[in-house]
This record gives structure tokens, sequence and C-alpha cells, in this order.
């Protein structure tokens, strides 16, 4: 009756004449999880006890055994086993359990958004993004991402379990990890300033060795200004007209350049090539009208490595926004300014997927691709 009489006048509404075991606040909610749901029969006809009869029953035991409150009976129960459980575990044990976990798989489900504060657009929509990949599996991502060994990578991580113990909210971590980066580089990170999306992701992919070289080289196999990148964000820039999705960029051929070679004057190209396969990919294409595939490969030697898009980041009317891409294809949407917290479900890959390129006035400007 409780729980019906609060969903039809409000879940904060509390008559005055409520009594004190069983009254409710923000603070000291009631657990209706706990309530079982009794069920009605109508009294059959038989022996009605009176008034005078009543008096003669049996009096209740002492007070402090007869008026333990409602809430605590509601929430210390006796689970008793039966038949049908065939895992061992009471049924009504797996009941409460069910329903004392939809907050988690709440968050689970739909990805946690970032509140926006002093032009923290670019650390939200790339944080969020991070977060959410962290939280599928972490173990697993915590390992791959501290293969980076960089540190404010590791500063990030080490928010984010402060995010799933409790200890710290999401926007207390990313202003504690942008006064760190601020230390690190001023004049890119200071703190209430705007921020090069690329140069955040470039920042935090860094990795103490080259994961691809870049060089010249002409068509006789002479090579000019190699140059190794140890870094896992890269900027689509050379030649981008050529190539009409990001599959075609990542495995493109050369790049015809103006330049010769000093040894033989025949033009010279601009060759990438992948030394390792690292968990994170991030690909700045700002500027360019691509198509964003939801699989991207590259091939170092004779292997060949797939990267899933988990992640994109939009830019438009100086500020970021971002689409998060779950593991079976949903689409997510987050501005810190307009969803704050949470996200917005928008679309999937198999049912109304949107078109990626461009998101709500904004266009796509950064894509995320995590390992397979």
């Amino acid at each position: 009756m409780i729980k019906f009489f609060r969903e039809w006048k409000g879940h904060q509404y509390l008559p005055q004449n409520v009594h004190e075991s069983i009254r409710w606040t923000k603070q000291d909610p009631l657990n209706e999880g706990e309530i079982e749901e009794q069920q009605w029969k109508i009294v059959q006809s038989g022996k009605i006890t009176t008034k005078s009869e009543a008096s003669k029953q049996p009096m209740p035991g002492p007070a402090s055994q007869t008026s333990v409150s409602l809430k605590q009976k509601l929430s210390v129960k006796d689970f008793k086993h039966n038949k049908s459980d065939i895992d061992g575990e009471p049924a009504n044990k797996k009941t409460c359990l069910g329903l004392e976990n939809n907050s988690q798989l709440h968050r689970t489900l739909v990805p946690l958004g970032l509140q926006w504060m002093q032009n923290s657009c670019a650390y939200d929509a790339s944080f969020v993004i991070l977060y959410s990949l962290y939280n599928k599996n972490i173990p697993q991502w915590t390992t791959h991402l501290q293969k980076f060994q960089n540190s404010a990578l590791n500063n990030i991580l080490d928010g984010f379990q402060m995010v799933q113990q409790h200890q710290k909210t999401f926007e207390q971590v990313r202003d504690h990890i942008r006064q760190a980066l601020e230390v690190d580089d001023y004049n890119y990170f200071r703190f209430g300033r705007f921020t090069s999306i690329s140069t955040l992701w470039d920042h935090i992919l860094r990795t103490p060795e080259a994961v691809c070289i870049t060089y010249y080289q002409c068509e006789n196999g002479h090579k000019d200004r190699i140059m190794y990148e140890k870094t896992c964000a890269y900027s689509i820039g050379v030649n981008t007209n050529r190539c009409t999705t990001m599959s075609q960029w990542i495995a493109s051929q050369p790049d015809l350049t103006e330049r010769t070679c000093e040894e033989c004057s025949g033009i010279l190209s601009l060759h990438h090539e992948f030394l390792s396969a690292q968990p994170l990919l991030a690909l700045e294409f700002s500027g360019h009208d691509m198509q964003i595939d939801r699989h991207i490969s590259i091939k170092i030697e004779d292997t060949e490595y797939v990267y899933n898009l988990v992640g994109i980041v939009y830019y438009g009317s100086d500020h970021f926004t971002a689409r998060i891409i779950s593991e079976d294809g949903q689409i997510w949407f987050h501005d810190g300014i307009t969803t704050g917290r949470t996200t917005k479900y928008d679309g999937s890959f198999t049912f109304n997927c949107p078109e990626l390129y461009t998101c709500r006035g904004k266009l796509a400007s950064l894509a995320v691709y995590s390992l397979d």
C-alpha cells in the first residue's frame, strides 16, 4: 500500500500523520525494493472475534521485541532456500540482489558524463570516452593503459579508480588532472583556458619508444628525413583529399610531395609505417570530411591488427562534444553543458545509426579506436 501511495502522490510526499518508524526523507529514504508484495484475499464467513473476546487474547511480549521499526523489518530478511534454486542461492535473496544492483547496472550500461566548468569541454569529451572504455573491463584496461608508461595517463587511471571507489566525483578528478597537466605544460594546458583536442591526446598517449615512423623516400629507395613518432595520436593532414574513409587513410599508400631527392633528384613520397600495435589510437582529422569506419586495421610486417571505434569528438561554436561507442554498437551522446553528468542514447550501429561525421551542428574532429 505504501508503495502504491508514493507512486500516486510522489516519492518525496510525506503525510504529517505518518508514524516515525516509517517516515522517509532524502537522507533516510524508504527502501521500497525490500517491500514484499502481499496477496489480498476475501475473508470467508466464519467466527468473528468480538472486542470482548479480543481482550482475552494473549498480550504481545515486551515492547523491545514488538516495536522494531518497519524499515528494519523490511531490510533484515530471513532467507530460506527453495528447491527451485538450482544454484543453491535463496530465491528471495536473488530478487533482493537484483534490485540493489539496479543502480550499478545503470552505471554500467549508461556511460558516465561530466558537468562542464571553465572551458573543460576538451577534457569532458575525452575523459568520458576513456572512462567508458576503462569501465567496460577495469583490470584489462588498467593493464593496457599502464603499458604507455605515461605519467599523465597514469594520473588519469588513478582518478578513474577514485571515481569507482566513490572517493571523488568525476568532476573533481577531471579538475585534478587539469591542474597536473598545467604543471606539465603551462603553455598548452593552462587551467580555465581553451585546450586543443589534438594536443591533449598527443600528450596523454605518448610512449617512451616510437610506435610509428615517418620518412621521405624516392622511387629509387633513397630515404630522407626519418622521423620517429612516440605517440599514438595522429593528425591526418597530408593529401587527405584523396582519402574518403578512415580505413583508406590508415592503410594509405605513400603521399606524393613536391620535394625532390638530394641523391637522384627523383620525387619524394611521404611514408607512414607502424612499428608496434598499441591499445589505443586517436586520429585527428579536423576540417576533413571523412567517413568514420567502425573498424580499421594496421599491418606490421605480416600481422594485421584490428581496431574498433570507441569514441568520436566533435567541435563547433568553440565547444567540444562527444559520442561514445559501446562494445555492442550502442551510441551515446555527451555534452558537458546540456547532458552534464549523464549521456543520452543516440542510436546504434545495428538500428537507427546516425550519420557519424556530423552531430547536432558540430563536425567530427577526432576518432578514438581500441585494439580488438
